[in-house]
């Protein structure tokens, strides 16, 4: 229970580098939206599509292909975030794993909550 001082947030900063154009993050933002939240997007494209992403998964240290990858789209996210207006809570979608520390050191400079959306684990996918 909360005495009224609680507010929900008003804006969320949804981040990472989620699979923007299908399934749950599409679900989860208009979701939010119907429901009067302003969300803004701060995304970078990682993956052309999933087969890429656990490929990428599989190779793991043997590659640094997506380390490499990673690094460009970090650079482009960190360029949409100094761009993004003041949030109340940071969310990062569903498949964005690796966007993790970054969003973890962003959120707590500026004070706001983080939250993931899993779905599944990275192993879970690939065993899958």
């Amino acid at each position: 229970m909360t005495d009224g001082s609680e507010r929900s947030p008003r804006r969320v900063l949804y981040f990472g580098t989620y699979d923007r154009d299908r399934g749950r993050s599409v679900i989860l933002i208009e979701g939010l939206r119907a429901a009067g939240v302003e969300v803004v997007e701060c995304h970078a494209r990682l993956w052309s599509d999933t087969d890429a992403k656990l490929d990428a998964v599989r190779l793991g240290a043997r590659s640094v292909l997506p380390a490499w990858r990673a690094l460009g789209a970090w650079r482009a996210i960190l360029r949409s975030y100094r761009a993004a207006p003041d949030y109340d809570l940071m969310l990062v979608g569903a498949t964005a794993h690796l966007d993790l520390p970054l969003a973890r050191v962003l959120a707590r400079k500026r004070g706001r909550p983080l939250v993931f959306d899993p779905l599944v684990s990275v192993v879970e996918t690939v065993r899958d």
